[in-house]
């Protein structure tokens, strides 16, 4: 009866911490639609000040934003967050973090697979990684 209930508890664990795991990689994914939307404005803006200070000269140096642009960028990025979230709570039951408080390795397993993902939303609008968040920090 005890390896049944050592079981259950076990999987208990697990579960909570796919839960906890969602809901971290959520957040990870609003902070990401945030990201997307606050650089497609800054473009928007940056394209509509060099078409009106170069209405004179030669016409604007900076296009107009896509929106496929950036809603394909967005894309990717919440399939590698949600695809190495899935592939680290799978791997972390295995190691010696499945002691760890399910909060905590859901915390961990967002931050992991959010880092990725914003590299690669940045990396697909052909954006230096480090600029928005020099933007963010001042």
């Amino acid at each position: 009866m005890t390896s049944v209930n050592t079981l259950s508890r076990q999987d208990e664990r697990v579960l909570l911490a796919r839960l906890w795991s969602v809901v971290f990689t959520l957040i990870v994914l609003f902070a990401l639609a945030g990201l997307c939307s606050m650089l497609f404005f800054f473009h928007a803006v940056a394209h509509g000040a060099d078409s009106l200070l170069s209405a004179a000269t030669d016409g604007p140096t900076v296009g107009p934003p896509g929106p496929s642009t950036y809603q394909a960028a967005f894309a990717v990025s919440v399939l590698v967050a949600v695809a190495l979230c899935l592939f680290l709570v799978g791997i972390a039951r295995r190691t010696p973090v499945s002691a760890w408080p399910a909060a905590l390795q859901g915390l961990i397993t967002a931050t992991v697979a959010g880092v990725p993902a914003y590299l690669a939303l940045t990396l697909m609008l052909h954006i230096n990684p480090i600029t928005p968040l020099s933007l963010l920090l001042g």
